[in-house]
């Protein structure tokens, strides 16, 4: 086996950007979003034998001054074919060579199913967080085919939102055209005391040069829901949504994400992740999530080494 050599924060953002089909925490632009929010952003490319086989986008974590972790969310990408010895001694160069004081630890919950748990353990992580589960929408599908799989009370919903006479539109990207809907999610946030990514993140996220798309549902004079989605290469992470009472009874939110499909695809977009699945706390939101008939996802966990 070829000796592994990491190499930490010289790689350039075309050259990442390379690899399109990274998740939203893995993309270069999310990077440079919780940089300019304060946080700081470690990227390795581990190679082995001379050949690049993965690259890691791992979120600086500090408590109480002097431990230190390096947090690798949707990560390491791995970069053509790889065996199961190189994806072992790829975990284990990457912790060892954290460029971190030695009070440190790593943290990775990895894009891959729950194979993948074989070759952490044999590098040494163990798990400390139980898989997360995902819902994901395969766009490249046909229309027909998309409206077909949905579920019988979502189509119910949404043919009722199609009559309902709303108007679906398009936002402006400027940051100042869609900071209401950040104002929302912090309000969202606060009173149902869940824990997500900032609001600031958006405004950061475009600012580093990452796309997004806006859709607002309208009733005569009155905005009653609307949805942003971040655009990472051919992938689309649905990030906000908000309704109001009306927009409730008027299953606008059906109606909004069905109408996103369309303009994601237009946009390039090939794979659309509706974010975890949490049956337990939000069961409705989850029932949304599935009611596409999206495809479950669900990664090996969290993982932690040192």
């Amino acid at each position: 086996m070829a000796a592994m050599e990491v190499v930490w924060d010289q790689i350039s953002e075309r050259d990442w950007t390379r690899h399109a089909r990274a998740p939203l925490q893995q993309s270069w632009a999310y990077g440079a979003a919780c940089a300019a929010l304060g946080s700081k952003v470690l990227r390795a490319e581990v190679w082995s034998g001379g050949r690049r086989i993965a690259l890691a986008q791992a979120v600086h974590r500090s408590f109480f001054g002097y431990l230190h972790a390096a947090v690798c969310t949707r990560g390491p990408i791995w970069v053509g074919d790889t065996t199961g010895e190189e994806r072992r001694d790829a975990f284990r160069a990457i912790t060892r060579s954290l460029p971190l004081p030695w009070t440190r630890g790593f943290f990775v919950t990895p894009d891959a199913p729950e194979n993948e748990a074989t070759h952490l353990r044999r590098a040494r992580l163990r798990r400390v967080m139980t898989p997360y589960t995902t819902a994901v929408l395969d766009l490249a599908e046909p229309t027909d085919r998309l409206r077909a799989a949905l579920h019988q009370k979502w189509r119910n919903r949404l043919v009722a939102a199609e009559k309902a006479g709303l108007m679906i539109t398009r936002a402006d990207r400027r940051p100042e055209r869609y900071l209401w809907l950040l104002e929302q999610e912090a309000k969202q946030q606060r009173a149902r005391r869940y824990a997500a990514l900032p609001p600031a993140l958006v405004p950061a996220w475009q600012q580093a040069g990452g796309d997004l798309r806006v859709l607002t549902a309208t009733q005569g004079s009155e905005t009653i829901a609307a949805m942003l989605f971040l655009i990472h290469g051919d992938r689309a992470t649905y990030h906000i949504g908000w309704s109001s009472e009306a927009g409730k009874k008027s299953s606008a939110n059906n109606l909004i994400l069905w109408k996103a499909l369309g303009k994601l695809r237009k946009a390039g977009v090939r794979e659309l992740d509706l974010g975890g699945l949490n049956t337990q706390d939000v069961p409705g939101i989850a029932r949304f999530k599935l009611g596409t008939g999206a495809e479950v996802k669900t990664l090996c966990g969290t993982w932690f080494g040192r």
